[in-house]
Formats: structure tokens, C-alpha cells, sequence
């Protein structure tokens, strides 16, 4: 699982043929892998975007909205 800014996410949505998501898992182990995301065209609608790696395998997106919270000291 990985998240996304809002701005790579507007990246991803807008310059989708262009566009590549690359995810190295266990990155401080020998045994890191790379798992390489491209927009699947052929296989999209609208209203679903398939993104898919070379073993077949595709992305689940689950849009999100998000906040940012803070608060002053007590007094």
C-alpha cells in the first residue's frame, strides 16, 4: 500500500499515458522488489482507470480526503 499527494495523484489522472508508478517494497532488504504500474487504455472506461504491472496484476485506488489538524498549547 502507498499513498499519493494530491498533486501526484492529479499527475496520475491527468497525464495518465505518460504517467508510471514505480513501488520498491522492502527497499533496505536484498530481497527488495520493484513493482512498475502503467495505464491500461484498452482495458479502461470512464469511470474505471486500470493500471496494471506486467504480471497482471492491478491497482486498487481508493480516493481519500484528507485534513491536517493542529492546535495551539493550552494556556
Amino acid at each position: 500500500m502507498v499513498e499519493l499527494t494530491p498533486n501526484e495523484y492529479a499527475k496520475m489522472r491527468s497525464d495518465r499515458e505518460r504517467y508510471v508508478i514505480y513501488i520498491l517494497s522492502s527497499a533496505l532488504e536484498k530481497a527488495r522488489m520493484a513493482h512498475i504500474f502503467r495505464f491500461d487504455a484498452e482495458q479502461s472506461t470512464r469511470t474505471n482507470l486500470i493500471w496494471e504491472a506486467d504480471d497482471g496484476r492491478t491497482l486498487a485506488i481508493e480516493e481519500r480526503v484528507a485534513a491536517r489538524l493542529s492546535a495551539d498549547a493550552p494556556s
